[in-house]
């Protein structure tokens, strides 16, 4: 972000490789939903990314407990993570940059995307927070 008289711009040639987080919490969609938000708490982030036979097939964020688990008085060790996750998973790919992030969010409405590498490998994930920082 550049500052200049009484206006502020946003670089958007920035790649997505210096914002995002690397190494985004992944777990099976075998797992319940208490062992995905202990995931989270542990690791101090808002989100796990579902995988199936170490595919990423999925989301689940703090929302999807807090609305899908939580506010429906559910017990969260008896609710697998399919149950609540978003699907399919939306994603970027690495050599787009923070401005390409930032118009799929509003295209498909989410916060959070998964980056993935040429192969489809997630290698990271961005949020909206790291887009504005």
């Amino acid at each position: 972000m550049k500052k200049t008289t009484n206006t502020i711009r946003f670089e958007t040639r920035v790649p997505l490789s210096e914002v995002m987080k690397r190494n985004p919490i992944m777990i099976s969609i075998e797992a319940n939903v208490a062992k995905a938000a202990k995931a989270m708490c542990s690791e101090e982030v808002g989100s796990v990314i579902i995988l199936r036979r170490n595919e990423p097939i999925g989301i689940v964020t703090e929302e999807d407990i807090n609305c899908k688990v939580v506010a429906k008085d559910l017990k969260p060790s008896t609710i697998q993570v399919s149950a609540i996750m978003s699907t399919p998973l939306i994603t970027v790919s690495a050599d787009k940059t923070v401005v390409d992030a930032a118009q799929m969010m509003v295209k498909h409405k989410v916060r959070r995307l998964p980056v993935v590498d040429k192969s489809g490998k997630v290698i990271g994930i961005v949020t909206v927070r790291d887009l504005l920082t």
